[in-house]
C-alpha cells in the first residue's frame, strides 16, 4: 500500500507499507515530524472515508544518513 505522510505545517511525504504497522519512507521526511500516516487515500486534497490514519510511534532513521545526496535516505516508521 502507498502511504501519505502528513507532517507539521502541512508538509507531506510519500511512503509504502512494508509490513503490518511499518512504513518505509525517505529519511529526509524526518524533519517534518511529528508525522501522521494515512493509508487508503486516493486523493490528498480532501479527507475521504477510505482514509485510515495512524500516529507514528517510533522513528528509525538509517544511522549513516547525512543528506539525500549522500545516500542512506531511509526511514522506517512504526
Amino acid at each position: 500500500y502507498v502511504a501519505y505522510l502528513q507532517g507539521k505545517n502541512n508538509q507531506f511525504c510519500g511512503g509504502f507499507l512494508v509490513a503490518p504497522n511499518w512504513v518505509m519512507t525517505a529519511a529526509q521526511c524526518f524533519v517534518h515530524k511529528p508525522l501522521t500516516v494515512i493509508l487508503g487515500a486516493r486523493a490528498i486534497q480532501r479527507r475521504e472515508e477510505s482514509w485510515q490514519t495512524f500516529e507514528v510511534q517510533e522513528y528509525h532513521c538509517h544511522p549513516d544518513f547525512m543528506s539525500p545526496k549522500k545516500g542512506n535516505d531511509i526511514l522506517l516508521l512504526k
